[in-house]
């Protein structure tokens, strides 16, 4: 948590821009989503943070999702869900929702919290045969969250990684 409480400190004080990964593991003990977003209001950088992946989202009762969505909402944060990254993940005896191990987006734009596209891993230790082709990444996330939605897909791809990147 102080790590947290460091970085947004640094944002704060230099006025950029934060990206954070958060709930990257796939698993229930994982909140780091709802603590970004409670810190992201305590430190007042509401609309300047970004959440990169938020999988772990999805391990977590409904209730609980809804809740760090509206928080999310009210924080003002933005997320790069990077479909590829963890679909790796080991089976687990951990119990929890059923669900995959992308970031929840088509529940995320329920909530209007914009979603945008990326890939963190491009031919690395993680996934040495990722080439960062983004119409593998958009494929994976459509295929996984049902999302067929043109429109809405075109903003994930396009138009919300521009905001994100402030082009």
């Amino acid at each position: 948590f102080l790590h947290l409480e460091y970085l947004m400190g640094l944002s704060a004080r230099s006025g950029l821009p934060l990206h954070v990964h958060v709930d990257q593991n796939n698993t229930a003990s994982e909140v780091e989503t709802e603590m970004l977003a409670r810190a992201t209001m305590r430190y007042g950088l509401e609309g300047r943070v970004v959440a990169v992946h938020g999988i772990s989202i999805a391990c977590h009762p409904k209730k609980y999702r809804q809740e760090v969505y509206k928080m999310c909402k009210d924080a003002g944060i933005v997320f790069v869900t990077c479909p590829t990254a963890w679909i790796d993940s080991r089976r687990t005896e951990l119990l929890s929702p059923t669900h995959n191990a992308i970031t929840p987006v088509d529940e995320m734009l329920n909530y209007d919290i914009p979603v945008a596209l990326g890939t963190d891993n491009i031919h690395d230790i993680y996934k040495p045969y990722s080439t960062g082709d983004m119409s593998i990444e958009l494929k994976f996330l459509l295929e996984a969250t049902h999302i067929y939605d043109h429109d809405a897909l075109f903003d994930i791809a396009v138009t919300n990684g521009q905001k994100i990147l402030d082009l």
